[in-house]
């Protein structure tokens, strides 16, 4: 990742120094926008057994929270429910644009966008109360999120359809390199964080994530606003491999949307 991050560093300084010297050869710029990831990797976040080293379950049962769980909930009780469907939620991404200009509203360019994604959802506990009138269970919903930390590193052509009184429409395709690791995943009872477990058995700092790839398309379009700058509005349809564990990297497509302000 740091190596990654690096290269882009040294691309848009190398671009930017490029511009300087031969004027319109060269642009760089900043990107603000959603990412709309698919849902694959977020049934990570779910509390099950099968996706952490110790789950909901395991949590709830445990000799440490027992105690605790039993006093809060005062009759007995047990997990009924986990959460049926899971997505994340849509995300802010924020991020960096450098490119060269190929002449005729056609660029080869390179974009690296970071987000947050958060995963939100609940768990149903049945209680059985003795007070209620009804014969079922008393039910509660706990709390359950996820956070994750992403990258996307895009880079392709952007190849003009319209190119007329400053305002340039263009088809682009790309290359995907994309980094993840799961920062946290935790559900809330009577407002205290319990979190679930899911670093890997001996090695105590690392967490799940991992390097994926793919590739994608789109279009956009942009209007020069004057001889200095260029706003850039596009969309992305990536299909790309979102690597968590080695045995769980997911293909699958998402989604992006961007705005650029864009100097060159």
């Amino acid at each position: 990742m740091k190596k990654i991050v690096l290269l882009l560093f040294v691309s848009i300084i190398t671009f930017s120094s490029i511009s300087g010297q031969e004027s319109g050869s060269a642009f760089v710029g900043i990107n603000v926008g959603g990412f709309f990831a698919n849902k694959n990797t977020s049934v990570l976040y779910t509390g099950a057994d099968a996706f952490s080293n110790y789950g909901v379950e395991d949590l709830f049962s445990n000799t440490i929270n027992k105690p605790i769980f039993d006093n809060y909930f005062q009759y007995p009780y047990a997990i009924v429910e986990l959460p049926q469907t899971w997505r994340y939620r849509p995300a802010l991404d924020i991020g960096g644009h450098c490119g060269i200009h190929l002449g005729k509203g056609n660029a080869i360019y390179v974009d690296a966008n970071f987000s947050s994604l958060d995963f939100e959802n609940f768990f149903t506990v049945a209680i059985e109360d003795p007070n209620n009138q009804s014969p079922d269970p008393t039910y509660e919903q706990i709390p359950i999120f996820g956070e994750e930390k992403r990258m996307n590193i895009n880079w392709g052509l952007q190849l003009s359809l319209y190119n007329e009184n400053s305002v340039n429409a263009y088809f682009s395709l790309f290359g995907n390199l994309n980094s993840t690791r799961l920062e946290k995943n935790y559900f809330v009872v009577n407002g205290r964080q319990y979190f679930i477990n899911h670093v890997f058995p001996g090695q105590p700092n690392v967490k799940p994530g991992g390097i994926g790839s793919g590739g994608g398309t789109g279009f956009g379009a942009k209007y020069k606003f004057n001889d200095q700058f260029t706003f850039d509005l596009a969309y992305s349809l990536y299909y790309s491999k979102t690597k968590m564990k080695e045995d769980f990297a997911p293909w699958g497509i998402h989604n992006g949307i961007t705005f650029r302000v864009i100097w060159g």
